[in-house]
């Protein structure tokens, strides 16, 4: 004998379906987050209170996809359509699989790349200190200038590298 499905996880299993196109437009909707906002984003989608999640946003986009879920869910509850098939079920499975992937290869390529940066910076800032005029040697105020410059901005590159590389 089959069970049928509660609310939660029919709910569930639609959230789910749109749940990367909520991440891209308004993450607070899957996430939550430190504010309240986000936190009432989260608790309205996840308990099904379709109405309070459309009035927490002005987004069109995200409205769209809400109405979406709630279209979904009325045509599940009319019985229009089966709350999920096994072909979702694998599609739903295989898209987890390929986003989990393709987030930890991203990870070890942007690593390697803020590397080859920084290594290149370094390289950089040696081959201008070999030069007279960059070390200060010479008194002009252009290359004083240039130096200072090459220093504010090799440590910015390097601050938002690192704060880049923090994220992914």
């Amino acid at each position: 004998m089959r069970r049928s499905a509660s609310f939660g996880d029919i709910l569930i299993g639609v959230i789910e379906k749109y749940e990367d196109e909520l991440v891209t437009l308004d993450p607070e909707y899957i996430e939550g987050g430190d504010d309240n906002l986000a936190e009432r984003k989260r608790e309205a989608l996840s308990s099904g209170d379709l109405e309070t999640a459309l009035l927490l946003t002005r987004d069109r986009r995200v409205k769209e996809v809400l109405m979406t879920i709630q279209s979904d869910l009325d045509r599940i509850a009319k019985g229009e359509i089966s709350h999920r098939s096994a072909s979702d079920t694998i599609r739903n499975l295989e898209s987890r699989i390929a986003q989990l992937e393709g987030s930890r290869t991203a990870s070890i390529g942007v690593r390697r790349s803020a590397d080859k940066v920084l290594k290149a910076m370094r390289e950089m800032e040696q081959e201008l200190e070999k030069m007279p005029s960059f070390r200060g040697d010479v008194e002009d105020n252009y290359y004083a200038d240039l130096a200072e410059s090459w220093y504010m901005l090799s440590m910015k590159v390097e601050e938002e590298i690192k704060h880049i590389v923090g994220a992914y």
